[in-house]
């Protein structure tokens, strides 16, 4: 068990600097097409799959492997080598790119509002 905790802890290390930067890339494809704000959300987080997609496709980022090897059941399978694995990866960095984007958003808001309490006093 503890091998699957620090397999998933090193996936989530890899992982995150991804997520981030799909979430600045979607902020920026947002910034660019849609500055009235009238596109749905929904279409912003299939955007992130996209580029979370893209950039693990591209790149041939597969973080899925040492997961899954670190399963037992599951650590003699190829199936999420490859293509597969990229893939599943890609989405995984997609999807957390939705919860870096509130959680960067969250902090800006705090910090506006601190600079404008401190430029009142």
């Amino acid at each position: 068990m503890e091998g699957v905790v620090a397999v998933f802890t090193a996936f989530l290390v890899a992982a995150v600097p991804l997520a981030l930067l799909v979430t600045k890339a979607v902020d920026l494809a947002r910034n660019l097409f849609d500055k009235a704000d009238s596109a749905p959300k929904w279409v912003w987080n299939v955007v992130a799959f996209i580029v979370g997609l893209v950039i693990c496709l591209g790149w041939q980022f597969n973080y899925v492997t040492a997961l899954a090897d670190a399963v037992p059941a599951l650590s003699g399978s190829t199936t999420l080598d490859g293509v597969a694995g990229q893939i599943i990866t890609g989405l995984s960095v997609g999807a957390m790119a939705s919860f870096w984007h509130e959680k960067l958003d969250q902090w800006s808001s705090v910090a506006k509002t601190n600079k404008a309490e401190m430029t009142q006093v």
